[in-house]
């Protein structure tokens, strides 16, 4: 573990001279809550380890995550996932000095998913691999009361014993449903 640091020195020292895109190790994860006064009142920071197998967030590994994170802070707010954004830095070493140059709009990193799905995560630079961030936004909601749903069939005064209706319902049926015509 105390050669990592050296062994990261050693690497950006040689930068300009050799650097590739590589499977990224772990994605950092950042929840942030926002309350209905537009407020940020609570963020909380993961790291996530990533496969070296795999390029892809599974939509049931991010549907897990969302899950586990989804806060209620009393019986009539809680915290529904608003959006899901990905900051990730995929520069190829080419276009490296563009991007160091400010030429570059950091807009084009960030990509929203409004709706859960598989994210692919493109090799990147090991210098990026830090700063690419998975962020899930969290926006406080009123729960609304469910109704009590009450049978079609009963009253509130049929439960005691007096006089009880019953309805019959009849279904007829044409007999033959089939006609044969004869040729002739």
């Amino acid at each position: 573990m105390d050669t990592d640091w050296i062994h990261h020195e050693q690497r950006l020292s040689i930068i300009h001279q050799k650097c590739f895109p590589e499977k990224i190790p772990y994605i950092t994860l950042e929840f942030i809550y926002i309350n209905k006064n537009s407020e940020v009142v609570e963020t909380s920071v993961e790291k996530l380890p990533i496969n070296s197998n795999t390029t892809c967030l599974s939509k049931e590994l991010l549907i897990s995550i969302i899950h586990n994170h989804k806060k209620n802070n009393s019986t009539s707010h809680n915290y529904i996932l608003k959006d899901t954004l990905l900051f990730h830095l995929p520069i190829q070493p080419e276009v490296l000095p563009s991007f160091l140059d400010h030429t570059f709009n950091c807009s084009t990193f960030v990509k929203t998913f409004p709706i859960i799905e598989d994210i692919v995560l493109t090799p990147s630079i090991f210098i990026f691999h830090p700063v690419n961030t998975l962020f899930f936004v969290y926006c406080e909601q009123d729960t609304f009361a469910e109704k009590q749903l009450k049978s079609a069939l009963k009253t509130e005064n049929s439960s005691g014993g007096g006089s009880r209706i019953t309805k019959r319902v009849r279904i007829k049926l044409p007999r033959n449903t089939r006609r044969t015509t004869s040729a002739d």
